[in-house]
């Protein structure tokens, strides 16, 4: 049990490290290649390009998982509280609806590459498993922003229910 919790806290960290870590030495092999050896590895560029953008979709999900999102509040730190939670609700809303849609969108988007059969150039990989990086992040960011919602509405009040419950007691 705790072995999947922690696959399940850690998830997107993890391949997103082994990623980062895949494209350093991907680089510093293709600069020894290239610069010791006059012998570039030809899809190196490729690779790393492409482990970059399943890294920065992986993102998505860890950002929410750590409530790490960039937040413009200099509006919202000048409302009242009875606003500010009207403000909460509208604004999960619409980016669950939001998550949905691109989710939504990217399966189609999949799709259509699947379809055509385009191949990337170097590594001759076919697209669709570049483009499911989209697909993957997008689940992952609104599976994480639904157990963020849970975390910080549902288990706070229930938390907060059972403090006042043991405090009149």
């Amino acid at each position: 049990m705790k072995f999947i919790r922690k696959i399940e806290e850690n998830f997107e960290e993890w391949i997103m490290v082994g990623l980062l870590v895949g494209i350093a030495v991907v680089m510093i092999i293709q600069v020894f290649m290239r610069y010791l050896f006059k012998s570039p590895i030809m899809w190196a560029e490729e690779a790393c390009k492409y482990m970059f953008v399943w890294t920065s979709f992986l993102s998505l999900g860890y950002c929410f998982r750590r409530d790490m999102l960039l937040k413009v509040d200099i509006l919202y730190s000048k409302i009242s509280s009875g606003i500010k939670k009207v403000v909460d609700f509208i604004s999960t809303i619409l980016t669950l609806v939001f998550l949905g849609a691109l989710f939504i969108r990217s399966l189609t988007v999949v799709g259509q590459i699947a379809a055509s059969g385009q191949l990337s150039p170097s590594l001759g990989l076919a697209m669709q498993y570049i483009y499911a990086a989209s697909s993957v992040g997008f689940f992952l960011g609104l599976l994480r922003y639904i157990q963020f919602i849970v975390r910080r509405y549902i288990l706070k009040s229930i938390q907060e229910k059972d403090r006042l419950d043991t405090t009149t007691n």
